[in-house]
């Protein structure tokens, strides 16, 4: 039997066309239903870049999986249609903090909800240097057989990368076995401190030529290598003596107004600027000076009890050993002082009284610990930072008002 061209083409098309439902239809708009909800819930309709930049590492806590609860894919689109088996794209736009990304869904139908998560393409550089809380506004482009069929657009507060996300609520329905939650019904996570340590800025190879000019060590910043505790606790005392040169006081400025109900968020100046400002609060002079002893290669530790951050150093072997009262370097006033010498003893005594003093915390801190109390943790920074980077914020200073200061340290 001879079949013609013609009757071939036919028979294709008709293939062709069993491959859709019988009465097929170009899906439209009306057919659906599309909402936009950040994950986790608990930040209802705020973006926090500082979590963005330091979670992509991040996929165990506590001993569980947590790589679907803490993720830096933020963003699900919950789709209901009646529709079934109809094939979709979902495009999210490029902004200037994410990059243009497709995928590609099938509708349940039924009524059945379809979720979407775009695996999302953060531009890191841009996250880590967005320092002005302000509204964005983000677009989804859903498509359909070659055809656009909707768009979505949301806006969200974008919050500064100096806020730190440090707890953060989670409903019923994000709940992972094994996760420990406070009495809040949140997860602590102050780890996420672990970002505002710049151990790579540059303004601290200044800080400590400067103290190398103005203390005895005649070993140089050799961290352990001497051997000598004495000599290890002179080059954390220098450091200390070159800061309260700068006039550095304390100040509890952390308030973050308009912040999601569902997080703690706690704003942290970045290096450069409690320089330029010489105001640090307890969270930042801790910061601070883990920066800095991190550079000379010791063992900094975060010590965290409820409202409070002080600073823990290490042995040689890196075992927790002596605990720092950090906010009691702005307590002495050097320039009361007639000379170099007296600057100096009034500077180690002042160092000296904050070891006591960072003792005395931990002996308290201790028993919290002890009991499983998540509101206390130790963070040890070196181990932390394997998957919690730092910012890097920058290395330029600038004054209390934002302003760029071009001067040498």
């Amino acid at each position: 039997m001879r079949i013609s061209f013609l009757g071939i083409v036919c028979m294709v098309l008709m293939l062709c066309g069993c491959s859709k439902e019988e009465g097929y239809s170009p899906l439209t708009k009306s057919d659906m239903k599309v909402d936009v909800v950040l994950t986790p819930r608990g930040f209802e309709n705020q973006i926090y870049t500082s979590y963005l930049y330091q979670i992509p590492f991040v996929t165990q806590y506590q001993g569980v999986d947590i790589s679907e609860l803490f993720t830096k894919d933020l963003f699900r689109l919950s789709l209901v249609s009646e529709r079934r088996g109809v094939a979709i794209e979902l495009t999210m736009h490029e902004t200037e903090l994410n990059e243009e990304v497709t995928e590609r869904y099938v509708l349940p139908g039924g009524g059945d909800t379809l979720w979407m998560q775009p695996r999302m393409v953060w531009k890191y550089d841009a996250l880590r240097k967005f320092d002005k809380t302000r509204n964005m506004a983000f677009r989804w482009t859903i498509s359909s057989d070659g055809a656009e069929v909707c768009t979505i657009e949301r806006t969200f507060s974008c919050r500064s990368v100096s806020q730190c996300v440090n707890a953060l609520k989670v409903t019923p329905s994000e709940r992972i076995e094994g996760l420990v939650l406070n009495e809040d019904g949140a997860v602590e996570i102050p780890e996420m401190f672990a970002g505002y340590v710049e151990e790579e800025n540059a303004t601290i190879d200044a800080i400590m030529d400067h103290a190398l000019k103005d203390c005895y060590l005649p070993g140089g910043f050799d961290g352990y290598l001497s051997g000598d505790e004495d000599y290890l606790l002179q080059q954390m005392c220098a450091i200390w003596y070159v800061l309260q040169q700068s006039k550095i006081r304390y100040s509890n400025a952390t308030d973050v107004p308009g912040s999601a109900a569902g997080v703690r968020v706690q704003n942290v100046r970045f290096f450069d600027q409690v320089l330029a400002a010489s105001q640090a609060n307890c969270v930042e002079g801790t910061c601070l000076l883990a920066s800095i002893y991190q550079r000379f290669n010791l063992y900094p530790y975060l010590i965290l009890r409820p409202d409070h951050m002080f600073l823990g150093i290490g042995d040689a072997q890196g075992d927790l050993t002596y605990l720092l009262e950090t906010t009691m370097i702005g307590s002495v006033d050097l320039d009361t002082c007639s000379t170099d010498e007296e600057k100096w003893e009034a500077s180690k005594a002042n160092f000296k009284a904050a070891l006591e003093a960072g003792l005395e915390e931990f002996e308290e801190v201790k028993i919290h610990l002890d009991a499983g109390d998540p509101y206390y943790s130790v963070i040890n920074l070196r181990a932390v930072r394997a998957v919690i980077p730092s910012i890097n914020y920058g290395s330029v200073r600038v004054d209390s008002k934002g302003q760029i200061e071009w001067t040498e340290w």
